[in-house]
């Protein structure tokens, strides 16, 4: 963040725009492909990989908080 922060400003911009691009992809995509697998595997489905991410997200924080404090 901080290396875009300091490269010129239509480096910057242009990252900024890849960003919204990709969100807003990712954003019409992701439902339409958890539509199609809950259709095909059943509502359920979809709970494992959301608390596979939600353990991961916690991990990673505890870990950049640990590193932060230990400096």
């Amino acid at each position: 963040m901080y290396a875009a922060a300091c490269s010129e400003k239509i480096v910057l911009v242009r990252n900024m725009r890849l960003v919204l691009l990709a969100f807003t992809a990712n954003a019409i995509v992701g439902p339409l492909v958890a539509s199609a697998a809950m259709t095909v595997f059943g509502n359920g489905v979809l709970m494992w990989p959301l608390a596979i991410a939600s353990g991961a997200l916690v991990a990673f924080t505890f870990g950049i908080y640990e590193g932060k404090r230990e400096h």
